[in-house]
């Protein structure tokens, strides 16, 4: 008895010590993360963060703006292309991987507002009727929006390896009947209700709006969203007399990879864009005087449909229980990760001091990478301006 009083004592100590450990290094990644900055220096610690980023060979270009009340702050780091040695610099587009999510379900919300769906529509009514489900229950449009519906991220057997006919470009092999044929006989389908990102929930929506509208989704975002907010060189796939601009991707070991294509799913992962396209999207997120601030502030707002208000219409609105330590403003953050087979990119507003950083990349390692160093930008630049 008196030994196991003896080991429970030895426990109970490793184990404070483990907490303090513990909480001794999140204190330190806290305040490395949060570091007394003046504005003289915030430019220089955004230089030293990609510049230690380019260094490590985790990217080979990267191209920043950082908006914080009418002012702008544009930075270009690295290389366009290994080969020619070009360099990146504002021009440049580049894939904006699953940042176009916030783009689709920003497009469901101006559809609803202009009544021609309801967020809690189930989405199967905007589909063929000849399509025969092989579940009863709905799945409403906002579920699909909020990663809610249940759906899988992908399903596994469409990426078989008898089926993907080009590992780098992998969703060539997949056409609308493919969807069709899943959602007859539908596999790892949960219940809905419980957060679980799923790229074809979201691709789902896409299809439903070109249905309403008659159009296709590269049609719909340039007349409700690029044309508007002044976004020439943004769309599905680059256009032709743009290619000249569009980075080369580069995969986890460096080599050069495919630009993806995408014949079905383009709402969860298509656009391409460069930073000042996307400068126009981030501000039209947080300036109230723009036309379509109003619908877009609506996707920024917790669903009721996600637990815990950790979502709201394709944007995230809380971090992880580890990262939330290295971030003291986090509760303020709403943003979205990118990533594809050669590009990584992040979007993060702070919209309680109007401040947002676009971050766009080539290299396709660490899909969060992108976001997390800008909560760290934003976090430093919460205290200071940035002129």
């Amino acid at each position: 008895m008196k030994a196991l009083k003896i080991t429970g004592i030895i426990i109970g100590i490793l184990i404070l010590l483990g907490i303090g450990v513990i909480g001794y290094g999140a204190y330190n990644m806290k305040k490395d993360a949060n570091p007394e900055i003046n504005t003289r220096d915030l430019e220089a610690k955004i230089d030293e963060r990609f510049n230690k980023v380019l260094k490590l060979n985790l990217r080979t270009g990267i191209t920043i703006a950082l908006y914080k009340n009418d002012t702008i702050l544009i930075k270009n780091y690295g290389l366009k292309d290994k080969e020619s040695g070009e360099a990146v610099d504002t021009s440049t587009i580049f894939e904006i991987g699953s940042i176009t999510k916030v783009f689709t379900t920003s497009l469901l919300q101006m559809t609803a507002d202009a009544g021609l769906v309801k967020l809690d529509d189930d989405f199967r009514q905007y589909l063929p009727d000849t399509i025969e489900y092989g579940f009863e229950y709905p799945i409403s449009l906002e579920q699909l929006a909020t990663h809610t519906s249940g759906f899988p991220k992908l399903p596994s057997r469409w990426f078989d390896d008898s089926l993907v006919v080009n590992e780098c470009n992998p969703y060539t092999h997949l056409n609308f009947d493919t969807i069709v044929a899943y959602l007859e006989n539908p596999s790892e389908l949960s219940k809905p209700g419980n957060v679980a990102y799923s790229n074809l929930g979201n691709g789902l929506i896409g299809h439903v709006l070109e249905r309403v509208h008659n159009k296709s989704l590269n049609e719909l975002l340039d007349s409700m969203i690029f044309t508007p907010l002044n976004m020439p060189h943004s769309g599905i796939e680059t256009d032709s007399s743009l290619k000249h601009l569009l980075a080369t991707g580069y995969d986890a070991e460096g080599k050069a990879t495919c630009n993806w294509q995408w014949p079905i799913l383009a709402a969860c992962g298509a656009i391409e864009s460069n930073i000042p396209d996307m400068l126009q999207f981030l501000k039209a997120n947080l300036n109230e005087d723009n036309p379509l601030y109003a619908s877009f502030s609506k996707c920024h707002q917790a669903s009721l449909k996600a637990p815990n208000g950790s979502q709201g219409l394709g944007w995230q609105l809380e971090l992880d229980i580890f990262s939330s330590f290295l971030f003291e403003h986090h509760k303020d953050f709403i943003w979205h990760d990118g990533g594809t087979g050669g590009f990584n990119s992040g979007i993060v507003l702070d919209k309680k001091t109007n401040t947002g950083i676009i971050i766009l990349s080539s290299g396709s390692p660490f899909t969060a990478q992108m976001s997390m160093e800008g909560f760290g930008i934003l976090n430093d630049a919460r205290t200071v301006s940035i002129n």
